[in-house]
């Protein structure tokens, strides 16, 4: 599935957003049948037959900064007194707003992977 910049922005903090996070972004193996509301990842370590669910990316904070451990470019979360913005890139930053610090972090990296 190809997102475009727009789909990304217009998708709310959930499930479907960790989905695109643990896809796109840290890389997990998701298991292809399990239902949106509870998207699953396979433990590499177990050979596709041990999986677990995806972490709460863009709700829960210690998850969101997992993100931010597993990036290697520069990155910046700042709170402005409306909304938190995040950067993260080098030669051209991606630099996304939003009322929380993890739907920040995930839509800000998700558009910085793939380069939109």
């Amino acid at each position: 599935m190809t997102l475009t910049r727009e789909e990304i922005l217009a998708t709310s903090p959930g499930r479907e957003l960790d989905s695109m996070i643990a896809d796109k972004v840290i890389g997990m193996d998701l298991v292809e049948d399990t239902l949106l509301q509870l998207p699953r990842y396979y433990l590499p370590e177990y050979d596709r037959t041990i999986h677990r669910d995806v972490p709460l990316y863009s709700s829960d904070i210690a998850a969101a900064w997992e993100i931010v451990n597993n990036n290697k470019r520069w990155f910046s979360l700042q709170w402005n007194g409306m909304e938190f913005i995040c950067e993260i890139g080098i030669d051209s930053p991606c630099r996304i707003g939003a009322k929380e610090a993890p739907e920040a972090i995930c839509k800000c990296a998700l558009l910085a992977v793939l380069n939109l």
